[in-house]
C-alpha cells in the first residue's frame, strides 16, 4: 500500500518536474528576440506547421536551414543553408542572405498562387531549371536545393538597380533570381524596423570600436602626393566624386608642411575646404555632434556622439560619403551630406550646423545634426533630377 503510495506520488513528481521543464523551454522560445516580424513570422511557420523548432534544430526535413544571431542575441537571418559562411565573410553582399532567406519564405508559402503574387509583389524574376514556373513551384524548388548548394558555378551580377544571382550545371540553368536593390526586400524589414536598429546598432559599433578611436591617428599620408592638384601656395586638391550634382562631391584639400609631405588642411583661413575635410577624413574625435533622427511616422530619435564614431559607424554599414556646403555667414556653416550605400540601394542624408570655430577649439563647440535614414537611392535620384530641371 506504502510502494503504490509512493509510486503515485513518485510519478506525479516526474510528471510536474517535465511540465516544468515544457515550460521553460516554452518561455524560452517566447523571449527570443527577431530583428524582423517577418523572421519571428518564418520561425512561427516552420514550429507551427512544419514541427521544425529552427533554433534547437535547424533542418527542415532534408534541407539544412541557416539560423544567426547578431551581437545583441537578436535572430538575424533564417534561410536555407546554401553558401559556406566563410563565402560569406569574404565578398560581403547583401545577394547570400537574400538568397537563402527568400527561396525559404516562397517554399514556406506552399501554394502556386500564393508564390506567384509574392513573386510579382516584390518584382522577383524565378526560373526553376530554364522556365519560369507556374506550378508544382515549392516541389520543384526543394527538389533542386541539393544540385543548387554542391554547383561551384554560381554567379551574381547587378546593373544598378537589380542583382541577378544564378547557378549553372553542365551549361544549363539550375536556378536563376534576379530582384531589385531595395535593403527592405534584400534585409526583410520594413523602414521602421531598419531605422529603429540605428541608435542601438551605433552604440554597439562605438562600444567595439572604442579603443580605435581613442588609438586614432592623425592623417599624414604621402601616397596622395602625385594625384593633387596645387590650387595656390596652401591648398592642393585631391579631386574625389560627385554625386548628383558637382557640389555634393568627396573633394579633399592638403596642405604642404616644412618638412614636405602632406597633410589634410584645417584652418580658418579655409573654413570651406576645412569643414569637408572634417566629415570625409574620419577624424573629429573631439568634435561633439548632437544628432535628431528622423524617424517614420513624424517621430524622432535624439542622441549624442562624436563625428568621428558617427562617420566610422556610416562606413563601417557601407556607406560612401559626398558632402555639399550650403552657406559660409559669419561663424556659421551649413549643408548636408548624402551617404550611399548602392549594394543595398539605400542613402542616409545627414543635414549639419556647426560654430566654424569649431575647427580651432573643437572640444568647446557642439555640431547641430538632423538625420534621415535608409531613403531608397531612386527617391533621391528623382530629387537630383527635379532640382536640375528647376535651373535649367
Amino acid at each position: 500500500m506504502r510502494w503504490k503510495e509512493y509510486e503515485r506520488h513518485g510519478h506525479s513528481s516526474l510528471w510536474i518536474v517535465i511540465c516544468a521543464l515544457l515550460l521553460l523551454a516554452v518561455e524560452s522560445r517566447a523571449q527570443q528576440k527577431y530583428i524582423s516580424q517577418k523572421l519571428e513570422h518564418m520561425a512561427t511557420t516552420l514550429q507551427s506547421v512544419h514541427g521544425v523548432n529552427c533554433l534547437e534544430m535547424p533542418m527542415w526535413g532534408d534541407h539544412a536551414l541557416a539560423v544567426r544571431e547578431d551581437a545583441l542575441q537578436e535572430v538575424c537571418h533564417i534561410g536555407f543553408r546554401l553558401f559556406p559562411q566563410q563565402i560569406i565573410e569574404q565578398n560581403p553582399s547583401p545577394v547570400y542572405n537574400f538568397v537563402e532567406r527568400y527561396l525559404l519564405e516562397l517554399a514556406l508559402l506552399k501554394e502556386d498562387a500564393r508564390i506567384l503574387q509574392a513573386l510579382r509583389e516584390d518584382k522577383v524574376r524565378l526560373k526553376i531549371g530554364s522556365t519560369l514556373p507556374s506550378s508544382n513551384i515549392c516541389s520543384r524548388l526543394l527538389s533542386i536545393l541539393p544540385r543548387v548548394k554542391s554547383c561551384p558555378s554560381f554567379i551574381i551580377t547587378t546593373d544598378n538597380q537589380y542583382y541577378t544571382a544564378s547557378w549553372s550545371e553542365g551549361g544549363s540553368n539550375l536556378l536563376y533570381l534576379r530582384f531589385p536593390i531595395q535593403y527592405e526586400l534584400l534585409w526583410g524589414m520594413n523602414k521602421k524596423e531598419v531605422e529603429s536598429r540605428f541608435h542601438q546598432d551605433l552604440l554597439y559599433f562605438q562600444e567595439a570600436h572604442r579603443q580605435d578611436a581613442d588609438t586614432a591617428s592623425e592623417e599624414e599620408d604621402a601616397y596622395w602626393a602625385d594625384y593633387l592638384t596645387a590650387l595656390n601656395d596652401s591648398c592642393y586638391l585631391l579631386e574625389g566624386e560627385c554625386y548628383g550634382v558637382e557640389s555634393m562631391n568627396s573633394n579633399r584639400y592638403y596642405k604642404k608642411r616644412a618638412d614636405g609631405r602632406f597633410t589634410l588642411l584645417y584652418d580658418a583661413r579655409y573654413p570651406e575646404e576645412s569643414v569637408r575635410n572634417l566629415f570625409l577624413s574620419g577624424q573629429g574625435k573631439r568634435v561633439k555632434v548632437s544628432v535628431c533622427q528622423r524617424l517614420y511616422g513624424r517621430k524622432k530619435q535624439e542622441f549624442d556622439t562624436t563625428l568621428a564614431q558617427l562617420m566610422a559607424f556610416f562606413k563601417a554599414l557601407g556607406c560612401t560619403a559626398y558632402i555639399g556646403i550650403e552657406s559660409m555667414e559669419g561663424y556659421r556653416a551649413t549643408g548636408g551630406l548624402t551617404l550611399l550605400n548602392p549594394a543595398a540601394g539605400y542613402c542616409h542624408l545627414l543635414y549639419f550646423d556647426m560654430d566654424l570655430r569649431t575647427l580651432i577649439r573643437p572640444g568647446d563647440f557642439t555640431v547641430k545634426a538632423e538625420l534621415y535614414g535608409y531613403v531608397p537611392t531612386h527617391n533621391i535620384n528623382n530629387l537630383f533630377y527635379e532640382n536640375n530641371n528647376k535651373k535649367k
